[in-house]
């Protein structure tokens, strides 16, 4: 017989138990908590995961979703009593700022990923007038991604 090949949803259903296991997202809660129980995740989590799954629909490899959940990462509001590392409060501050601005759909923020470099550019801007960098392997258009789940 011939095997049906799986939908969207059956491959991104499939994707996110691996990339809780792999530390790529992390659920509200226990991230092994059990057969049959269902994780739950904040805002911010929900907003990288939409962000992982386009780059998975375009086959990136497993290298720059790490790079691109880092960058996600490094946005997140640190623990209370957590000491930041020397210079990452600005950092987290841009990188927060350029994610509530693509989940506003206010200007478009694209990523633009260079995997060689392990650089992650972003370019913000009126939409439909973002270039494009000739030395990246991918812009992502996360506004539109986000633009998705409000």
């Amino acid at each position: 017989g011939r095997k049906e090949t799986p939908s969207e949803a059956d491959k991104t259903a499939g994707r996110i138990p691996n990339w809780v296991r792999s530390g790529l997202l992390r659920p509200i809660g226990p991230a092994h908590s059990g057969r049959g129980v269902h994780r739950s995740y904040d805002r911010y989590e929900l907003g990288k995961a939409a962000v992982l799954v386009q780059l998975a629909k375009y086959h990136q490899p497993l290298s720059v979703l790490q790079m691109v959940a880092e960058w996600f990462d490094d946005g997140r509001p640190t623990e209370s009593g957590a000491a930041p590392r020397a210079g990452a409060g600005r950092k987290r501050n841009i990188i927060k700022a350029h994610v509530e601005t693509a989940w506003a759909g206010s200007n478009t923020v694209c990523l633009s990923v260079n995997p060689e470099s392990k650089v992650i550019s972003v370019s913000v801007g009126p939409i439909g007038e973002l270039g494009k960098s000739e030395v990246c392997r991918l812009v992502l258009n996360i506004t539109a991604v986000l633009r998705n789940l409000r």
